[in-house]
């Protein structure tokens, strides 16, 4: 073994048993901030792409020409493992967001499910998430690569979504009508106009990504599309569920639907609002809709 190979294997253990090891110590202790983590996720991939510098570096010190160390396939071992440490660190990223977006999303709570008149503005709750990643975007393009930035929005975005419907499938919601669904469609629009904004002004769209920031609000969105159709019974057809309800779940939805109540069936609303025409005959489908989702849960 020559000098090259003893300070290679020494270079690789201080990257990965000292500087490494510390890093994922200071992630798994959950001490840190929003921007304090974000900082962290900058400076691990600072040493990763670093480490072909360090390599060059070191066979310069032990008299190797620059061109033979340029043309060795054998890299540091570091590089890799302080790669696997950025995925760490991005997931940890992940949830202290979605930690955040919770506190949030309690809110939902407070929400009247019953209600005999629409909302005209989205609810508080989606007014103070919008706040929170507007302040988490802004921090991030900062310190973060675009693909952790990626990474923690969609994250957001996609439990954001989820939340809607844990909260519509758990028992909390008995049952709700279509103003409710009419102030979910608003605060979905909302949302989705600034998922938008932030793909396209990151640079994000540029990259290519197959899912976008307002992709990852999809379940959501068909589920409120279905529900404030006038046809809900279409779900059915093949061809109309590929296109416009892919990605809904029988299950799920059989569970919403039973608790799904229009203003036909409703002791709430003007006497106005009850028994249209229009309104009769979604009725009609959503209880065909219903019928046929109990035969696939």
């Amino acid at each position: 073994m020559n000098i090259y190979d003893v300070v290679k294997a020494y270079l690789d253990r201080l990257l990965i048993e000292v500087l490494n090891d510390s890093l994922l110590n200071m992630i798994y202790a959950r001490s840190l901030g929003m921007s304090q983590m974000m900082q962290l996720a900058g400076n691990i991939l600072v040493l990763e792409q670093a480490c072909d510098m360090y390599l060059l570096h070191s066979a310069q010190l032990c008299g190797i020409p620059k061109r033979v160390a340029e043309r060795s396939h054998s890299g540091l071992t570091a590089r890799a493992v302080l790669k696997a440490s950025q995925n760490v660190v991005y997931n940890a990223l992940i949830n202290l967001t979605n930690f955040k977006v919770d506190e949030f999303m309690v809110l939902l709570e407070e929400v009247n499910w019953i209600a005999e008149e629409a909302l005209d503005n989205a609810n508080d709750y989606m007014n103070e998430v919008l706040i929170y990643l507007e302040t988490l975007v802004s921090t991030a393009q900062e310190i973060l690569p675009m693909e952790a930035l990626y990474k923690v929005v969609s994250g957001a975005m996609s439990h954001i979504s989820d939340s809607i419907m844990t909260t519509l499938l758990n028992d909390g919601v008995k049952r709700f009508t279509v103003n409710a669904m009419l102030g979910i469609d608003i605060n979905l629009k909302t949302l989705e106009a600034f998922a938008d904004d932030k793909f396209d002004s990151t640079g994000l769209s540029d990259l290519g990504k197959e899912t976008t920031f307002r992709d990852c609000l999809v379940e959501i969105r068909q589920l409120t599309n279905l529900l404030l159709s006038s046809q809900p019974e279409n779900l059915m057809n093949p061809v109309i569920r590929q296109r416009n309800y892919g990605s809904l779940d029988y299950k799920k939805l059989a569970i919403i639907c039973e608790k799904y109540k229009d203003f036909a069936d409703s002791l709430f609303g003007s006497l106005s609002n009850r028994n249209t025409p229009q309104q009769s005959a979604r009725k009609k489908s959503m209880d065909v809709l219903k019928r046929r989702l109990k035969d696939f849960s």
